[in-house]
């Protein structure tokens, strides 16, 4: 239920399967409970795709977060011990929304500059080119 919920909102199962990836990377969750947000994520999409069709628009979350970042950090700053670590995980939370759809606004300039077909072909020296590029480009 977790992954429907975080994709309805956040609008991009992508990002919520890196996020989910990330965090077992970072050994902040487990394997078992990343698949099944990875799976809820997958299910979201489909509600995201009605919520577009029966309102009509897309959700600006990065807009919409923002007080829940300023209440999540007041939270923090002023209140004493466990509504204080709810106030941490809150504006936390909210900083990983904020930052993922400011990537999602930066990048989507880029989605017919680079396209799969400019890549090198699939060969020994295709991908010593691909890894040369990241290398110098990134």
């Amino acid at each position: 239920m977790t992954g429907v919920t975080c994709t309805a909102i956040l609008q991009s199962s992508s990002a919520l399967t890196v996020a989910a990836v990330g965090f077992v990377g970072a050994g902040l969750m487990t394997f078992s409970p990343s698949l099944g947000i990875i799976f809820g994520a997958n299910a979201g999409t489909t509600i995201t795709d009605w919520l577009v069709v029966l309102l009509g628009f897309k959700l600006k979350l990065g807009t919409v977060i923002l007080p829940v970042v300023f209440i999540g950090a007041i939270l923090k700053l002023f209140v004493k011990e466990r509504i204080a670590s709810i106030g941490f995980a809150l504006a936390g939370l909210g900083l990983i929304f904020v930052g993922i759809s400011m990537m999602q606004e930066r990048m989507s300039g880029l989605e017919h500059i680079i396209i799969p077909d400019q890549f090198p072909a699939d060969t020994l020296i295709g991908r010593l080119k691909l890894m040369l590029m990241s290398i110098l480009f990134i």
